[in-house]
């Protein structure tokens, strides 16, 4: 498991989103340093969810 870089866990925390969307968590570096929300169209999208995904890649919808 990853941890940020105030040594805080990180998960994927894959679920679905009031809009219907599905949230994946992804982050960068170890320990991470830039965490951020993906939002994508099916579950399979956002449980293989990378942080070089962008909005129209791999099913991402929008970043937050």
């Amino acid at each position: 498991m990853s941890t940020d870089q105030n040594g805080n866990r990180l998960s994927k925390d894959v679920r679905r989103e009031p809009d219907g969307t599905w949230g994946v968590t992804v982050w960068f570096g170890t320990p991470a340093t830039n965490v951020r929300r993906y939002y994508y169209r099916t579950r399979e999208q956002a449980r293989q969810g990378d942080i070089s995904d962008g909005p129209g890649q791999n099913g991402c919808i929008r970043i937050r």
